[in-house]
């Protein structure tokens, strides 16, 4: 009766992980797809215009979630050469369970210190911005 559980669970975790493995390969054709798009819209010389404060919040974004995709392939490589690239095989039976993952690359650099007078022209920028959003629409 306990294994006929066990099975259960493992049945409904295994259906439960084609589901988003399916929205994942889906995430990942589309990604590959938007990164094709920016590197012809790159290419073509049109230049983006881009806000400083944008452009790092942007470049934030990117490395987390670089370094996030880095670890889940990790573990999803790791899950297969645990398994053998099988289902159900070749997991270790022994006590060391311990699966020696490949060393996640460095860190990118932070990006460099800004200086009191770069946050005061941001700021003032800001500002500029937003004061020039106001009054169009008081327009």
């Amino acid at each position: 009766m306990k294994r006929l559980r066990q099975l259960e669970e493992e049945k409904a975790v295994v259906e439960e992980g084609l589901l988003v493995a399916k929205r994942v390969q889906d995430w990942y054709h589309g990604r590959l797809r938007a990164i094709q798009d920016k590197a012809r819209a790159g290419s073509s010389g049109v230049p983006q215009q881009t806000t400083a404060s944008s452009s790092e919040a942007h470049q934030e974004r990117l490395v987390f979630e670089l370094q996030s995709l880095r670890e889940l392939n990790q573990r999803l490589g790791s899950l297969l050469a645990v398994s053998g690239g099988r289902p159900g095989g070749g997991f270790p039976t022994h006590y060391n369970l311990h699966v020696q993952m490949p060393a996640a690359p460095p860190p990118p650099p932070p990006p460099p210190q800004e200086t009191d007078d770069d946050r005061v022209s941001l700021l003032v920028r800001q500002v500029e911005r937003l004061k020039s959003q106001n009054k169009v629409r008081q327009d």
